[in-house]
């Protein structure tokens, strides 16, 4: 059975071959920008950029630099091999789990962003929320984080990472940074 990350990697592979390669990206770029428009809700536009964003990153990790105030902060190729967001974030060689437990107990949760604070993306897979993505908070409130093992390491506003990450975000203050 595939996945909805695999669903989304096909449904990429059906646009590149159905759209022009001159057009890519520029000109996803311009039919995506007019497609927002027409849609009505905040919410809803939001989803569908978050889904943008995942098929400019399968397509070419560049092209999100600039769109939407994402900034590449950092290029993949300056990164260490098969560095995934969790690895940038704390390093090689720490436990996942070990490390997602004392955050738990010794983080205090928050809603909103605080500066310093983890931002804990969180997907529903069969009514269970599984951590999916994970970046840090900036004084300006954004995010920064890996995109996946091909990606770059962007800053972004939190809302704004591709739809695979999830759809719930928790922020984990550090005690001594909460408000």
């Amino acid at each position: 059975m595939i996945g909805p990350e695999g669903q989304l990697k096909a449904k990429a592979l059906e646009v590149q071959d159905t759209v022009d390669e001159s057009l890519l990206p520029d000109g996803l770029k311009r039919a995506f920008a007019q497609l927002l428009k027409e849609i009505p809700g905040l919410h809803e536009k939001i989803e569908l950029t978050r889904y943008f964003l995942q098929l400019m990153l399968l397509i070419d990790p560049d092209s999100v630099d600039g769109l939407f105030d994402i900034k590449i902060i950092e290029r993949n190729q300056n990164r260490p091999p098969s560095e995934d967001c969790f690895t940038y974030l704390v390093g090689r060689g720490v436990d996942v789990q070990g490390f997602h437990d004392e955050m738990f107990a010794t983080h205090t949760l928050s809603e909103e962003p605080v500066p310093g604070a983890y931002a804990l993306y969180l997907r529903d897979e069969a009514n269970v929320l599984k951590a999916a993505h994970i970046g840090r908070v900036t004084d300006d409130l954004t995010v920064i984080s890996k995109w996946g093992l091909s990606g770059h390491v962007y800053k972004h506003l939190p809302a704004l990472v591709p739809i695979s990450y999830g759809s719930r975000i928790a922020y984990y203050v550090p005690q001594k940074t909460r408000k």
